[in-house]
């Protein structure tokens, strides 16, 4: 994907074990092309490019631009994401290895905002009080979700 800033403020979110990459523009104005693609996206303030590569899908939709980029305050923020995608999160936030034992989250997806310097473990019960049968145990720099 490349992305042509034009004078903004955005935040890209495009890790290899993430289903999608996502652009989203705070201020501004960026043009995006998805490599293979003849369309050129153009994104105004409050706008999300979401970009799928194992499906080639690309899709923008209004949003609250503030909301991803909360971890600059050192906040976390779930909207609307796939589950696998909040333990990816998890793991870069607080530098542990998520192990998920059990298919049934495929289909989970999470909204949540967490405020900065919350626990891990605080951050896991309010998951478990969201999805009744989450449960998880933490052994170090581990966590095992069954």
């Amino acid at each position: 994907m490349q992305l042509h800033v034009l004078g903004t403020q955005f935040n890209v979110s495009a890790y290899p074990e993430d289903s999608q990459i996502k652009a989203t523009l705070e201020t501004g104005r960026i043009m995006i092309n998805v490599r293979g693609d003849s369309v050129d996206y153009y994104l105004d303030p409050n706008n999300q490019l979401v970009y799928t590569p194992r499906t080639g899908k690309v899709e923008t939709h209004p949003v609250l631009a503030s909301d991803f980029s909360d971890w600059r305050k050192g906040e976390l923020c779930f909207n609307d994401i796939a589950f696998a995608d909040a333990m990816s999160m998890l793991e870069r936030t607080y530098g542990v290895k998520i192990h998920i034992q059990n298919s049934s989250y495929d289909k989970q997806r999470l909204r949540a905002h967490f405020n900065k310097n919350e626990s891990l473990g605080t951050v896991l019960q309010i998951i478990k009080m969201m999805i009744p049968y989450f449960e998880y145990q933490i052994v170090g720099k581990d966590v095992y979700i069954e």
